[in-house]
């Protein structure tokens, strides 16, 4: 398991969740697993991806498609939506990014 946070600069909510699903998904390959696990605070990423909803936005179209290709390999994907209580770890490790990218 890798933790890592990385600021991307000034953006939406949906795209930084996608952009962060993104670079967590092209760091995971060189796990060479066969299933993975995907659990988001991002209600709208997890329903576009489930295919509940479809993807309007011209701007997450293409890192919505770009997550399907990095999907594709894997056997099994589960895709889960988690109250955000229950990712602490993950808002802890972005604010902590933008915090440091900022005293820059």
């Amino acid at each position: 398991m890798a933790r890592e946070g990385r600021y991307i600069g000034f953006t939406t909510n949906n795209v930084a969740e996608y952009t962060a699903l993104v670079q967590a998904l092209d760091r995971a390959r060189g796990f060479e697993a066969q299933e993975i696990a995907i659990r988001s605070d991002s209600e709208l990423v997890v329903r576009q991806l489930n295919r509940s909803y479809k993807v309007k936005d011209k701007k997450l179209k293409p890192l919505n498609e770009r997550v399907r290709i990095l999907l594709y390999p894997y056997r099994k994907v589960e895709i889960q939506h988690i109250p955000r209580g229950e990712n602490r770890e993950a808002d802890e490790l972005v604010n902590r990014a933008i915090d440091e990218a900022l005293q820059t």
